[in-house]
C-alpha cells in the first residue's frame, strides 16, 4: 500500500469511526446561525462561467476553502478523496469533506476533469477535478447554494426565487449546442450517472421512465448537451407520494387508454 493509500485509509477508518459508527453522538451539531453562515451568498467576483460549460456558473475554489475554514476553523476539516478511474483524457475521483468537530456526515460525492488540451497538465486536470469534487461536497453544506440551484450567474446577484411551491429550478442550458456540448458523453460521465442515480431514491423502474423522458434507451447514447440536467434531476428526484398518484390519475379519468397507477 502506497503512502498516499495508507493516508487515505487512515481518514476513511477514522471517518466511519467519528461519524458513522455512533462516535459523532458528543459532537457539536450545525445549528441555524452555522447554517447562515454557510448559506451567505458570495460576492460577483467569486461566480464565474463555466471553462467548458456557458450555460454553468461555478464557484472560485479558494472562496469555497475560505468559508469552510470561516465555519469549522482551519485545519478542523478535510477533503478524502480517491481516484475511481483514470482515462487518456479523464480524470474522475470521489470522496467527500470531513468535519472534525461537528457531527455530520456528507455523502460521497464525485468530481471529474479532462487531463489533455491547450495548456493542461496532467497535474491541473487532477486538482481541477478534486476542486470540482469539493464545490459538490460544500454544496451538501448548503455553500453555494444560490448558485446550484440556478439563482446566480456570474457577476449576477440571487434570483428573487420566484419559483412555485413544490417546484424544483432547472439549471439554464444552452440553446445552441457549442463544440463543448456535441457528442457522447464518456465512460467516467456514464458511470458518475450510474453513481448518482444508485444514491438516489430512484428505483430501477424510475430510472427507465427518466431514460425515455430524455429520450434514451442506453446510457452509451446520451449525448453531451443532455447530460448535466440529467445529472440534476437524478440529484433532485424524490418518490411520488400516495397523493401524487392519486392526482395524475384523476387527471387522466375518462381516458379508456390509460393505465391506473397500482
Amino acid at each position: 500500500m502506497s503512502g498516499l493509500d495508507l493516508y487515505q485509509y487512515y481518514f476513511d477508518v477514522e471517518y466511519s469511526k467519528q461519524n458513522l459508527e455512533g462516535g459523532n453522538m458528543d459532537k457539536t451539531k450545525i445549528d441555524s446561525k452555522m447554517r447562515e453562515q454557510l448559506e451567505k451568498p458570495f460576492p460577483s467576483e467569486a461566480i464565474q462561467q463555466h471553462p467548458t460549460k456557458s450555460f454553468l456558473s461555478t464557484i472560485k475554489a479558494f472562496y469555497v476553502v475560505e468559508r469552510l475554514n470561516d465555519v469549522f476553523g482551519i485545519g478542523r476539516w478535510n477533503l478524502t478523496h480517491k481516484i475511481v478511474e483514470r482515462t487518456d483524457d479523464y480524470i474522475l475521483v470521489s470522496g467527500r469533506i470531513i468535519l472534525l468537530d461537528y457531527a455530520c456526515v456528507v455523502p460521497v460525492q464525485y468530481g471529474g476533469h479532462t487531463i489533455i488540451g491547450t495548456n493542461t497538465e496532467i497535474a491541473d486536470g487532477y486538482k481541477s477535478a478534486v476542486t470540482d469534487l469539493m464545490s459538490k461536497s460544500a454544496s451538501y453544506l448548503h455553500i453555494g447554494i444560490d448558485v446550484f440551484k440556478g439563482k446566480v450567474k456570474s457577476g449576477k446577484p440571487p434570483s428573487s426565487g420566484n419559483t412555485p411551491k413544490g417546484k424544483k429550478e432547472q439549471p439554464t442550458t444552452s440553446l445552441s449546442p457549442s463544440s463543448t456540448t456535441s457528442g457522447v458523453i464518456s465512460e467516467p460521465q456514464r458511470k458518475r450517472l450510474y453513481a448518482k442515480y444508485k444514491e438516489s431514491e430512484m428505483g430501477e423502474d424510475d430510472y427507465r421512465v427518466f431514460m425515455k423522458k430524455f429520450g434514451y434507451e442506453h446510457s452509451k447514447d446520451i449525448k453531451k448537451i443532455d447530460y448535466d440536467g440529467m445529472i440534476f434531476e437524478v440529484e433532485t428526484f424524490t418518490k411520488p407520494t400516495l397523493d401524487d398518484k392519486l392526482t395524475e390519475s384523476d387527471k387522466s379519468l375518462g381516458d379508456e387508454n390509460t393505465e391506473l397507477p397500482l
